[in-house]
């Protein structure tokens, strides 16, 4: 069974093992979490604009105070949880020991989806934003 906070957790363990082999500093947790924070909000968005382009009405604010209290609102919801789900108690560590027990091909899989994800949901979001633009949402 698919557990959330494990997958979570091999998510910022992966992200943490690629961040160190480019470069090893005091600063790889906080990236590690920052692009997932990124990559979960950009799919949420995502899902919202596709939301409005298959139903014609927005349900994202698109100009103005409701549009930066929406994105401040959702980053900080999402590092929150994120927060709470991973760095509490150092919970990734709880799991630690069972990701070095992956096979290779497990952990190369796992680190293909944790490069190429971000950079899917990047063009996923502009090509929303292009298709929402040109329906006036």
């Amino acid at each position: 069974m698919l557990q959330p906070r494990k997958v979570l957790a091999f998510a910022f363990w992966e992200l943490r093992r690629v961040l160190n082999a480019i470069s090893d500093d005091s600063w790889v947790e906080f990236r590690a979490m920052s692009l997932l924070v990124c990559t979960q909000m950009g799919l949420i968005l995502n899902f919202l604009g596709i939301t409005s382009i298959l139903l014609k009405r927005s349900f994202i604010p698109t100009h103005g105070l409701g549009a930066t209290l929406f994105i401040a609102f959702l980053a900080a919801a999402i590092t929150a949880l994120n927060y709470y789900g991973v760095q509490h108690k150092s919970r990734w560590k709880q799991f630690e020991g069972e990701f070095d027990g992956y096979s290779n091909s497990t952990k190369i899989v796992g680190c293909l989806v944790v490069i190429v994800l971000p950079i899917m949901t990047g063009a996923a979001m502009g090509w929303t934003a292009v298709t929402m633009a040109r329906l006036s949402l």
